[in-house]
């Protein structure tokens, strides 16, 4: 803008195009503002598929080492309120009295939230969630499985620290209906680190812990 005051092309121009050019140039400064808050926003609809891999802590035997697989995605029904899903599989196994211990885990999570802005580039947020957990377990020539089901409610949050990278962190309290478990409740805490290459794809590791397993993960993830 200081140029166009010192252009003489620009000096010729009358009062009424000049104002026509100074509006325009607000309007691309704003725009080219609100584009770069956009882009650093946490980005809440997103989907992913990743390699997991864990230890399963059971009373009495040795630790199971546990791998496989998770898909989960979320959506936001408006500028606050969010569905989010997750369906994970992972197998492990373990010797018990010179026989091996099979084991297959599926948890799967389907849930609503609520996220606010602290700023453009921070979002805290709470989700409930209906869950299930099954374990299918073979030993020998004897074969079982369980199933718990519950609810579980959790507040966590988002930060780009920078354009590209994304950290992340939440804690999850966990109800099962299950009278059969010495102790129906547990607790999930998470955290990650997201690289974004882009606005659209980017990679993330994350780190969960409950109170007999613990995951590690490796994803990557479409935004949309």
């Amino acid at each position: 803008r200081r140029l166009l005051g010192r252009s003489t092309v620009w000096k010729g121009l009358s009062t009424k195009t000049r104002g026509w050019f100074y509006d325009a140039y607000a309007v691309l400064a704003t725009t080219s503002i609100n584009s770069v808050y956009a882009a650093e926003a946490p980005q809440w609809n997103q989907v992913s598929l990743g390699v997991v891999a864990g230890t399963l802590k059971e009373s009495g035997i040795n630790d199971i080492d546990l791998s496989g697989g998770a898909i989960e995605g979320s959506i936001l029904l408006n500028k606050s309120v969010f569905l989010a899903g997750r369906f994970e599989a992972s197998s492990g196994d373990t010797t018990v009295n010179g026989s091996k211990l099979d084991a297959d885990i599926y948890r799967t999570t389907v849930g609503i939230g609520y996220r606010y802005g602290v700023n453009e580039t921070t979002d805290i947020y709470a989700k409930g969630s209906a869950l299930s957990y099954k374990i299918d377990a073979s030993y020998r020539t004897l074969e079982a499985d369980d199933t718990s089901n519950g609810v579980s409610i959790g507040a966590g949050v988002r930060s780009m620290i920078t354009h590209n990278v994304e950290l992340g962190a939440s804690a999850t309290y966990i109800k099962f209906n299950d009278d059969d478990l010495d102790d129906d409740t547990d607790k999930e805490l998470s955290a990650f680190a997201a690289y974004h290459f882009d606005e659209k794809i980017s990679a993330t590791i994350g780190y969960s812990k409950m109170d007999d397993v613990d995951f590690a993960e490796l994803k990557g993830t479409y935004s949309f």
